[in-house]
């Protein structure tokens, strides 16, 4: 085969992998609710309606809520008995933390200057250097 001809087996193949995808797409948002499909839409551009807005908008200039502080957040929907958003709410933290952990350990041994959030990171991201610094020193292979 050729490389013209493989090339254009390769497009016609990519071109029939995007009409599948669009049918897919299709099928997807022929299915949701129009609301679904607002939540769809936020989740990939975060533009919302302007009534949810409001209120999201609302509870951050109160300070209620913050991408750094979910606390009241989990506390109110623990009181409406929403334990299944808490638990998906504390998963975002968890994952929030621990990137931002990551993060300020890899700056740290850099040995760059990282933007400390919060003291009780940046003293997990020092223990965590100074074991992992003392386990190479050792001869432990981290890899």
């Amino acid at each position: 085969m050729t490389t013209a001809m493989s090339s254009q087996t390769l497009d016609k193949l990519t071109d029939e992998l995007k009409q599948a995808y669009n049918a897919v797409l299709l099928n997807v948002f022929k299915d949701l609710e129009a609301e679904q499909r607002a939540e769809l839409y936020y989740y990939f551009t975060a533009h919302i309606s302007r009534e949810t807005l409001h209120i999201l908008r609302s509870l951050e200039d109160a300070g209620k809520v913050s991408w750094l502080d979910v606390s009241s957040l989990k506390k109110a929907l623990t009181a409406i008995s929403r334990l299944d958003l808490e638990r998906k709410v504390t998963a975002y933290e968890i994952n929030r933390n621990l990137t931002i952990l990551l993060n300020f350990y890899a700056e740290m041994r850099q040995e760059l200057k990282p933007c400390s959030l919060s003291k009780s990171v940046e003293s997990v991201a020092r223990c965590l250097l100074d074991l992992m610094t003392a386990l190479v020193e050792d001869g432990f292979n981290v890899n």
